[in-house]
């Protein structure tokens, strides 16, 4: 036996049509239906489609937040190519705009064969913004429908132009997948067939009951606990929390739980900090007369890195820092914490009590006027013992630095002279670091030999009045 349908033709004693014209489209105005739900034919009083479902016919002048619209190919003079580009061309900024055409819906009562529902469109429209409203005849002018005076006022009066007071519920009805259409077996459409202005990831938002697509999504319970683990995991592998921040919708940014979600990361970056993992650090001390684009020529040589620029003084100088930064790069300035920064270790910046910015990069570069000595002074390294000797603390960055002074050829070229090497940690780590060392030699040299302090100067002498 064929599947009973709320939309079917009326039992034997209701005028029901005979198996011969059961296959005959069913008209669209007619008033006496006899049976056959109001939910695909106009002119009936309507049951319930999906919850708070309470829609009520409207006026062309009146205004409106939302409005559904039912109607046929007559109502459609343009063409229904005019009304899927207005559609689809209409600004999803001022309004949402979803529309469908059932065109195989079908009604049986399981004794008579099946007959086919005129074919008809539903049309859907949101207003972006709760405080704005558009008159229905304004709508339906700009999406090309017109509901015929005197020959349409049935269909109008049907529900035809009616209010949405649930429209998530009407927008998943659009494709007959509310549990009242399911348990009335009305014929599935799929979510692709609609017709917008929208993604099809807005169009699921919509559905799902989120008002202002991409900026009012609701995040989910489980939602939060995906993104906790998230930020915790991006903590240890010392990722960059701001850019991960950024690249999340309103909704989650938003969050009141976000503040907690970055604790999650900053204890994610706790751990890894605090197993004092080893890594191999290069560290390179450059000294050079200044405006001799040494500086330049060293963030020229990590080219493709992320880099930190530290110059100017201040006591914040590293409150930028990054865990995911993969150098540093220090212009005429002191490093605080200096013993810490160049060990090989994931680092923290300070020595305060809070808000100490953890570092895992590889390269930590100093570009000075300062000789090394000079240099480890103003950051608060003693060089001297108590015997004029080398300290302890010196002999400890001697072998942590390549130390470097710029130096010109027979020619006047400039280039990197290393005048000690990194000797810290094994024999293995020392090759490592003696390699990087001179990848990053290779890219300062090839720099510096075309740097020309006055190559960028510009004469201002034609602009500039004299003095009298």
């Amino acid at each position: 036996m064929a599947e009973t349908k709320n939309d079917a033709p009326a039992v034997a004693g209701q005028n029901a049509p005979s198996p011969e014209t059961s296959q005959n489209s069913i008209p669209q105005n007619v008033l006496d239906y006899q049976g056959i739900t109001p939910d695909d034919v106009p002119g009936m009083k309507k049951g319930k489609r999906f919850s708070k479902d309470k829609a009520k016919v409207l006026g062309a002048h009146q205004k409106v937040y939302a409005v559904a619209f039912k109607f046929y190919e007559e109502q459609l003079p343009y063409g229904e190519t005019a009304f899927v580009d207005a559609v689809r061309n209409s600004d999803k900024r001022a309004a949402q705009v979803m529309a469908i055409k059932h065109d195989r819906d079908v009604v049986t009562d399981g004794i008579w064969a099946c007959a086919n529902v005129k074919p008809h469109w539903h049309c859907i429209v949101r207003m972006t913004d709760r405080k704005h409203t558009m008159r229905v005849s304004s709508i339906l002018k700009d999406l090309r429908i017109v509901y015929r005076q005197g020959i349409d006022d049935d269909l109008w009066k049907g529900h035809g132009v009616e209010t949405v007071g649930n429209f998530a519920g009407y927008a998943v009805y659009l494709t007959h997948d509310t549990e009242q259409a399911i348990k009335d077996a009305k014929e599935r459409y799929d979510v692709s067939e609609i017709v917008s202005n929208l993604s099809p990831e807005e169009i699921a938002q919509v559905r799902e009951g989120y008002i202002r697509v991409s900026e009012r999504r609701k995040v989910t319970q489980d939602e939060l606990v995906a993104l906790d683990k998230e930020a915790f995991d991006m903590g240890y592998a010392m990722q960059d929390f701001d850019r991960w921040y950024n690249e999340q919708p309103f909704a989650v940014r938003s969050n009141a739980k976000m503040k907690t979600i970055r604790e999650s990361y900053d204890r994610g970056v706790k751990v890894r900090v605090d197993e004092h993992q080893e890594i191999n650090r290069l560290c390179v001390f450059i000294q050079g007369e200044p405006n001799t684009g040494k500086t330049y020529a060293a963030k020229k040589a990590l080219a493709g890195k992320r880099i930190l620029s530290v110059g100017g003084g201040g006591t914040g100088k590293f409150d930028l820092l990054r865990p995911d930064h993969e150098a540093i790069v220090i212009d005429d300035d002191v490093c605080p914490n200096l013993l810490n920064m160049t060990d090989n270790y994931i680092c923290r910046a300070y020595k305060r009590n809070s808000n100490n910015p953890a570092w895992s990069g590889r390269y930590f570069v100093v570009t000075s006027n300062m000789t090394f000595r000079e240099w480890l002074e103003a950051c608060g390294i003693r060089t001297q013992d108590v015997h004029g000797m080398p300290s302890p603390h010196y002999k400890a960055m001697l072998s942590r630095f390549f130390v470097c002074r710029l130096k010109a050829d027979a020619s006047g070229v400039n280039h990197l002279a290393p005048r000690s090497a990194s000797t810290r940690g094994s024999q293995r780590e020392q090759v490592e670091r003696a390699d990087m060392f001179m990848e990053f030699k290779r890219g300062f040299d090839e720099t510096i030999a075309g740097y020309a302090p006055g190559m960028n100067h510009v004469d201002f002498s034609a602009i500039i009045e004299p003095d009298d």
